[in-house]
């Protein structure tokens, strides 16, 4: 589910990536290594440039955490393995959320670390909201949470990142959007289906908003 989330992902190339870096990270690479096989197996099975560093700033991120680093430690090592490997200040700030969920942080942890990132990767106010909304989605998705849990979620990191009543809406919608669509495809159903579930708790989420 994490690797779905932003709905634009290439899975499989995603996947390949994360496991390669973990195979590393099993052997005692270092978060460097661990990011450069991600990278390159992510590549291999047909991920972009944008999605294989996201992949390896996510392995870079979990080594770091399997050698005993902090969740901090963690988001700066995502984050940095991320711009390393050509990713954009997006990028950058989802692999950093990744890690911070992945090292057992909240989702609002997750989504500060990545409005975080964002930033530091040079994206703007608006663009740090949304990412900070993106990952608190992201990381309740992926511990199984509901869409209006993780529209919830959004809301809150964007807002907490300094997104204002509306646009936290907005971003919560989204959430609820990918949260639902993910749910469906996971339930096999069709598209149609998935798309529809998706509407439904997207104008849901700006409702209750």
């Amino acid at each position: 589910l994490k690797a779905k989330i932003s709905g634009k992902h290439d899975d499989s190339g995603h996947a390949a990536g994360l496991a390669a870096g973990a195979a590393v990270v099993a052997a005692g690479g270092s978060a460097e290594d661990a990011a450069k096989a991600a990278a390159d197996a992510a590549m291999k099975a047909g991920a972009s440039r944008e999605e294989a560093a996201e992949a390896a700033g996510e392995a870079a991120g979990a080594a770091v955490v399997a050698n005993g680093g902090s969740q901090s430690d963690a988001s700066k090592a995502a984050a940095e393995a991320a711009k390393a490997n050509g990713g954009s200040s997006k990028a950058q700030a989802e692999a950093a959320g990744a890690a911070v969920e992945s090292a057992g942080g909240t989702a609002e942890e997750a989504g500060a670390a990545a409005a975080a990132a964002a930033i530091a990767g040079g994206a703007s106010a608006s663009e740090a909201q949304e990412a900070a909304g993106k990952a608190a989605g992201a990381a309740i998705v992926s511990q199984g949470g509901s869409a209006a849990d993780a529209a919830r979620s959004a809301g809150l990191a964007a807002a907490n990142a300094g997104a204002s009543d509306a646009d936290a809406a907005a971003i919560a919608g989204e959430a609820a959007g990918v949260a639902a669509s993910e749910a469906a495809k996971d339930a096999g159903k069709g598209e149609g289906d998935s798309g529809h579930a998706a509407g439904l708790a997207a104008g849901a989420a700006v409702v209750a908003a």
